[in-house]
């Protein structure tokens, strides 16, 4: 199917779902792809603005091996990769280990706490990305345990 410009999300209030050809016919709705890219508004600062407003708390720089738990809640697990930092008092102290986690893209927007402004996003192979988004300062993560993955 072609993709096309959507919004899934508009000020907070999910405005469109993805649709197969056969659950659509089941659902009298029009198929629709799931997204090609994400593009999400975002604040005014930068990081770095974020990372001095921490008083503790962890930079995860990248998620790697991410992979749908439960497609109901949007749980997904995944491991944090190339970058995790503990912060402390605004500034980057010293790095830390990977860690696994599980978590739902709907509860991280919740407690999200912070927005910098959006940039475009480099892929994990360091391609061209379509994807644009603000860094999130969030009051909570679900790390649930300590990898040794590199």
């Amino acid at each position: 199917m072609p993709r096309r410009r959507c919004d899934w999300v508009r000020a907070g209030v999910l405005e469109n779902l993805s649709y197969d050809p056969y659950w659509a016919r089941h659902q009298s709705r029009e198929p629709l792809p799931g997204a090609s890219n994400t593009i999400l508004e975002g604040g005014e600062g930068a990081l770095e603005d974020l990372i001095a407003a921490t008083e503790r708390g962890v930079l995860v720089t990248s998620l790697w091996y991410v992979r749908s738990v439960d497609p109901r809640t949007l749980l997904h697990t995944g491991l944090t990769r190339d970058g995790v930092f503990w912060i402390e008092d605004g500034k980057i102290a010293w790095p830390v280990n990977n860690f696994r986690w599980n978590e739902s893209p709907v509860r991280v927007l919740k407690n999200v706490v912070g927005l910098s402004r959006p940039v475009r996003v480099a892929t994990r192979g360091g391609g061209a990305s379509d994807d644009l988004v603000p860094a999130l300062a969030v009051s909570s993560f679900g790390f649930t345990s300590v990898s040794e993955a590199v």
